[in-house]
């Protein structure tokens, strides 16, 4: 076996591999023997505007599958892929989303914060080895209660990424943050504190500018934000925006 190989799956996960293969369902379905836990993941099937606003959902697939594999290889951290062909992909349980634990700790201040430390510092070891993740928001990353770990690489590109695209992650978890938190900035802090410990503080500086650079956009989104109130991502510009611009005073707060 080479080292780039999937593991290998037992028996009974493989049977109902195929089965579930076969039969067809949901694009996304968990798979569950006797000590084994699986997520299948089906190419998604689009239509229309969805279509042109996504892209083709065979490439996004594929782009998936070789950043599974490559940060895989590497032991950077991802979910590990099981098995794959050519419209879906199998990967192992690694427990519940970032964004499914928040919303269970409600106010528990200590637990919020061990999650976010790990969802940050995992993003930035995926940005000290040269790699973005491409959309690193709360629901796409797993913590088993010992490590975080992304899910969901369909914006992943295997070459290497520079600081740009690296402080552009970091913008889209701290927006993540904001539309499901819009109140609390804590557990943000927390997170952007073990990402900057990783990545030092060039990256840090170019989130700043992008604090500043995508301003306009605020302005764009205020008329979706009125017209649309329900929008969470939307209605998360302003504080994001707010916080990028001060984000190395709240890394360094943390740090200190």
């Amino acid at each position: 076996m080479r080292a780039d190989d999937p593991p290998v799956i037992s028996p009974a996960l493989a049977l109902a591999l195929a089965q579930a293969l076969a039969r067809g369902g949901a694009r996304v379905e968990v798979l569950e023997v006797v000590g084994e836990r699986g997520w299948l993941k089906r190419v998604e099937v689009l239509r229309g505007v969805m279509r042109w606003q996504k892209g083709d959902p065979v490439a996004a697939l594929a782009a998936e599958t070789a950043g599974l594999r490559l940060l895989g290889r590497l032991g950077l951290p991802v979910v590990p892929l099981l098995a794959d062909g050519p419209d879906w992909l199998l990967t192992r349980d690694c427990g519940p989303t970032v964004d499914s634990l928040l919303r269970a700790a409600g106010q528990d201040a200590a637990g919020v914060g061990r999650v976010m430390r790990a969802a940050g510092g995992a993003l930035g070891l995926l940005h000290k080895a040269g790699y973005a993740h491409g959309r690193p928001v709360l629901r796409d990353i797993c913590w088993d209660g010992a490590r975080a770990r992304f899910i969901d690489l369909e914006r992943f590109r295997t070459a290497p990424a520079g600081p740009w695209r690296q402080a552009l992650d970091m913008a889209i978890l701290v927006q993540s943050w904001f539309a499901r938190f819009p109140q609390a900035v804590a557990g943000m802090d927390a997170a952007a504190a073990a990402w900057a410990a990783q990545v030092g503080p060039v990256v840090c500086r170019r989130v700043v500018v992008l604090g500043w650079v995508l301003g306009w956009s605020a302005v764009l989104a205020a008329p979706v934000r009125w017209l649309k109130p329900g929008a969470r991502e939307f209605r998360a510009l302003p504080l994001t925006l707010r916080y990028l611009r001060r984000f190395q005073g709240a890394v360094g707060q943390q740090q200190a």
